[in-house]
């Protein structure tokens, strides 16, 4: 899918895309941690649709399935 997406011209976000090195400098990863830690642990704060587009402003469609947020 994310090569599918890729080739008709979308920006697509998929988990491979957390070690780039922008991704690193804006903190993907500790971003993802910080809401599996809230939907697995109940631990910090729930990660709402403000805190997904501080990680996927930059894309236009992601090809992962997002299961974080809350209702």
């Amino acid at each position: 899918m994310y090569t599918a997406l890729g080739t008709l011209g979308y920006r697509s976000y998929h988990m491979i895309e957390v070690p780039k090195p922008a991704n690193k400098k804006n903190r993907h990863l500790n971003c993802w941690l910080e809401a599996l830690q809230y939907k697995v642990n109940g631990v910090g704060q729930p990660y709402v649709p403000k805190d997904f587009d501080k990680i996927l402003q930059d894309y236009s469609v992601r090809s992962i399935s997002m299961r974080f947020q809350t209702n």
